[in-house]
């Protein structure tokens, strides 16, 4: 169901769509992290136009580019965005039917990066703690900053924000995420360059970056000295995390292996500090000279690891599903067809949800397919919501409950779609929801 539906961007976007959701987001040869997929369309939602074009106007969440939303534990909806050098935030009580008026995080303006991949993000505490994460632009292309900020009063206030990387070399610090665990520790990884600035200074080979992370544990007021995960990181790819049961992180990133193969690799952790060596989790021999600006998703539940990712390597090609078992990981189940990009994932005890975009009848449509226990089978792929326009990665969230997806779209604004929650919810609203995006398009025309 579509909650909110304002047709504040209705603009001409299908040349750029057609770039954007034409399921060609491969390599496009640019090792530091341009943004652009070699078919020319953005990967976030489209520039700014018409009322969104206008400086006078009022900051607006459907003219944001890449906005992210996180559920809280008392079920408040908070969503985070970037606007003309601000961080803004707004919380929602009826699952983003309304929200309240958009709140600036930082008072002093500054660039941010603001892309599917790189994009601000919020995260709620154990007592509803308020964090923002983000990576301020450096005078340098490619580069950047971590930069964090807290609300302790219910997003009444925001603390200034603070550096969560300890190098202060305008190098790229870039692509971070976070998890915050019922004991209120926050925990930051990012691509980190500094390692390559280090080899090539000594006329050494260094594929790739490097993962770094901090650790907070007095509820964001400051963060341990950084520390190094793995060397030769994919420098352009967002990282996935989630948290084991015993809320110590699991990570999921693009490793650059031997011979400049980018598949992927998984961290665990046994203490806050304490790292495993990187685990692959994909053979599917993509080599290239060249960064996917494709990232992975990863969710958990009970002792179970979900994974999803995209390749196009000598083995495989496409999109692809796995999970932990006692045994490793299963067997990669291929999904979404032929054009399908951006998968997402979310666990809900047994109940699992994949979802994609792809380019089809000119529109860039989402899919989805739920297992009901714990990912060893599968619904069939049910078209969830599209659009005529320009779109961003759909995401998944949930508040403990049901899991919903949330899509910025140009012509829509943004919408948080509720999931069907069994297999069988899939199956019974599959003909309903074919007619109701029937009508959509009618409409639009």
């Amino acid at each position: 169901m579509e909650i909110l539906n304002l047709r504040l961007m209705r603009v001409a976007v299908m040349a750029a769509a057609a770039g954007l959701a034409s399921g060609g987001v491969y390599a496009h040869g640019d090792k530091h992290g341009a943004h652009n997929d070699k078919n020319g369309g953005h990967h976030g939602a489209a520039a700014p136009a018409g009322p969104c074009a206008d400086p006078t106007a009022l900051p607006s969440l459907n003219c944001a580019k890449s906005p992210t939303p996180a559920f809280g534990r008392d079920g408040r909806l908070w969503i985070t965005w970037y606007s003309r050098g601000h961080i803004y935030i707004q919380h929602s009580d009826d699952n983003g039917a309304t929200f309240s008026a958009p709140q600036a995080v930082n008072s002093i303006p500054e660039p941010v990066d603001d892309q599917g991949e790189d994009r601000p993000q919020v995260a709620l505490g154990p007592r509803n703690e308020i964090y923002l994460l983000w990576t301020r632009k450096l005078d340098k292309p490619y580069t950047g900053h971590i930069r964090f900020s807290r609300s302790l009063d219910g997003g009444r206030s925001f603390s200034a924000p603070i550096n969560v990387n300890d190098d202060k070399d305008v190098i790229a610090h870039r692509f971070p995420t976070f998890r915050v665990n019922d004991r209120g520790e926050i925990f930051v990884v990012w691509v980190d360059k500094r390692d390559l600035e280090a080899a090539k200074a000594a006329n050494k080979e260094y594929a790739g970056a490097a993962l770094y992370y901090g650790v907070s544990t007095d509820n964001g007021a400051t963060f341990q000295t950084s520390r190094k995960l793995s060397d030769n990181s994919c420098e352009c790819c967002r990282i996935a995390m989630e948290l084991d049961e015993q809320g110590l992180p699991v990570i999921l990133y693009r490793q650059v292996f031997d011979g400049g193969v980018r598949d992927h690799a998984v961290i665990t952790f046994s203490d806050l500090t304490t790292n495993s060596a990187p685990q692959r989790v994909s053979d599917d021999q993509w080599k290239l000279d060249g960064c996917p600006h494709h990232g992975p998703a990863l969710a958990a539940s009970g002792d179970r690891q979900h994974l999803a990712w995209f390749t196009a390597g000598e083995n495989r090609q496409g999109l692809f599903y796995a999970h932990s078992s006692k045994d490793g990981f299963s067997k990669p189940m291929a999904f979404g067809g032929p054009g399908a990009e951006r998968p997402m994932i979310e666990a809900l005890g047994d109940r699992v949800v994949l979802t994609w975009k792809a380019f089809a009848d000119d529109r860039t449509r989402t899919f989805m397919q739920v297992s009901d226990n714990g990912g060893d089978s599968w619904s069939a792929a049910k078209e969830v919501i599209n659009t005529e326009g320009a779109s961003d990665h759909p995401l998944l969230v949930n508040d403990g409950d049901k899991i919903y997806l949330s899509w910025q779209t140009a012509e829509e604004g943004y919408r948080l779609t509720p999931l069907p929650e069994s297999t069988a919810e899939v199956a019974a609203n599959a003909s309903t929801k074919d007619t109701e995006n029937h009508h959509e398009h009618k409409e639009s025309l």
